[in-house]
């Protein structure tokens, strides 16, 4: 809880493909943070190419370093 508050967390999110997640994360996350949803975006997709952070069957951790954010 000291690194990802609640609001941070959507559960059962629906998303036809990768891009149209991370463009809702992105508009979610803007509001929460104040930082850019493009950037975020962009960070999440820059990690995305390291590895997927995904674990199967739907589920999926997705994140990403903002040199903006403290936590």
């Amino acid at each position: 809880s000291d690194l990802l508050s609640n609001d941070a967390v959507q559960a059962d999110m629906p998303a036809a493909n990768k891009r149209a997640l991370f463009h809702h994360l992105g508009q979610m996350l803007a509001r929460i943070t104040g930082i850019s949803d493009k950037d975020i975006v962009a960070s999440l997709s820059a990690r995305e190419r390291i590895g997927s952070t995904g674990f199967g069957a739907g589920v999926a951790i997705p994140h990403g370093r903002i040199e903006a954010l403290d936590r």
